[in-house]
């Protein structure tokens, strides 16, 4: 059971399976109300702006897999942080298979940034 329970989260990951893994330790945990998943990053761009101009609820939290294609995490990132007002009010986990200290390192220049987990997913690891 987790201390602070958020209305609503976003996950974008390209994978179905980390998707759906994720989506079931979230739950467990009574992490949100509502856990919204993406497999394709420029889809979960569209969703993040028809939410910020319809007035919908802005996830407060997004898990962020790293590794995608169109655009990794650190693009769909540099985007939405640079054209999204609601975002700065959000946590991002960054979600990597990788344990590359490259990607670790970046990940902390984000300041929304607030953990680097790798995959897969440990409910430890999210405190």
């Amino acid at each position: 059971m987790v201390k602070n329970r958020y209305s609503r989260i976003l996950v974008i990951d390209d994978s179905k399976m980390d998707n759906l893994l994720i989506r079931i330790i979230l739950n467990k945990i009574n992490f949100s109300d509502e856990i919204i998943t993406y497999e394709d990053p420029m889809e979960a761009i569209k969703f993040l702006e028809n939410a910020e101009l319809q007035g919908k609820g802005y996830p407060e939290v997004i898990f962020l897999d790293i590794n995608m294609p169109i655009i990794n995490g650190f693009q769909l990132l540099d985007k939405i942080q640079s054209s999204h007002a609601k975002f700065k009010n959000c946590q991002v986990y960054m979600l990597s298979s990788s344990d590359e200290v490259e990607d670790i390192q970046k990940a902390r220049l984000y300041p929304n940034v607030i953990k680097y987990l790798q995959k897969p997913l440990d409910v430890a690891e999210i405190f």
